[in-house]
């Protein structure tokens, strides 16, 4: 399908629950509602989803699971998980996943995450992209994510001075729980960030200057999921004029990013390693 005029996503694919996924060309995406009725489908207003037709439970239930491979007892893949490959005791998808692989014990994919890998035990992943290590330990009668770490990568680009918030595959225009990196309550979790950015154009830039900055720091989260950080930039080498980049709060709770300011007329293509370690209490509130 073309795109339609004055739209810059169009619809790629349509899931068996019968949402519609849209992509910009590139990655997938998700519609708002302007865009659905636009192309003839179907706005969910209670999901905030687009479809193509009305889910049907009954007729769906032996495809709601398909093309996985679960070795091992006790694992779970809830309603639409597809291309999931699970290996080890007591793991579960949380359904609407796809293309991720489990090994471990007692390891949870959230509903709505995608290409995401998971070692260890006890590890809870919320974010698509994400590969993560359960660390297993966990003093409290709920230990699920209190110990872990996880390597999540974000891009984006600027074209100006404007501070911009970088996305899970670069994904900039996705829903707000696919495009930001979403973080656990009553935790402490401690960042090391590897940042590039790269001209690539631009009135005032020059194809191949470059900034590479490491971010290391931590952020305290409250039980109201307040976040409060402690952090330093480094620029380990630059070449010309670029910008920076700075771990931050994305504006919407739970959700934290990598912010970068670019300049203006230069026109950067941003990419950032994230990796994160947690810890988090179960036992108490703070």
């Amino acid at each position: 399908m073309d795109f339609k005029k004055g739209y810059t996503i169009k619809p790629k694919e349509v899931l068996t629950n019968g949402e519609v996924i849209f992509t910009d060309g590139t990655n997938d995406v998700r519609s708002n509602q302007i865009t659905c009725e636009a192309y003839g489908y179907n706005w969910g207003t209670k999901s905030q989803k687009c479809f193509a037709y009305k889910h049907n439970s009954k007729v769906h239930t032996s495809f709601r699971n398909t093309t996985n491979q679960r070795q091992g007892s006790q694992n779970k893949t809830e309603r639409d998980t597809i291309s999931t490959i699970i290996n080890g005791n007591d793991n579960i998808t949380k359904g609407t996943n796809k293309n991720n692989l489990i090994n471990g014990e007692n390891n949870t994919l959230n509903s709505g995450v995608n290409n995401a890998v998971i070692f260890g035990k006890n590890a809870n992943v919320l974010n698509s992209g994400q590969f993560t290590i359960g660390g297993g330990a966990g003093w409290s009668d709920f230990p699920l994510g209190n110990k872990q770490t996880s390597i999540i990568q974000l891009g984006g680009v600027t074209t100006d001075n404007t501070a911009t918030n970088l996305a899970i595959f670069g994904n900039t225009g996705a829903d707000v729980n696919d495009r930001w990196i979403e973080y656990q309550n009553n935790s402490v979790f401690a960042f090391e960030v590897k940042v590039i950015g790269l001209c690539y154009g631009g009135s005032e830039g020059t194809a191949g200057h470059y900034v590479y900055q490491e971010i290391k720091g931590a952020a305290v989260i409250t039980d109201g999921f307040t976040p409060t950080f402690s952090q330093s930039t480094t620029t380990i080498a630059s070449s010309g004029t670029t910008g920076s980049a700075v771990m931050a709060h994305a504006g919407v709770d739970p959700y934290i990013t990598v912010k970068v300011t670019g300049t203006t007329n230069v026109s950067i293509e941003w990419f950032a390693s994230v990796q994160l370690t947690e810890n988090k209490l179960n036992s108490v509130t703070f």
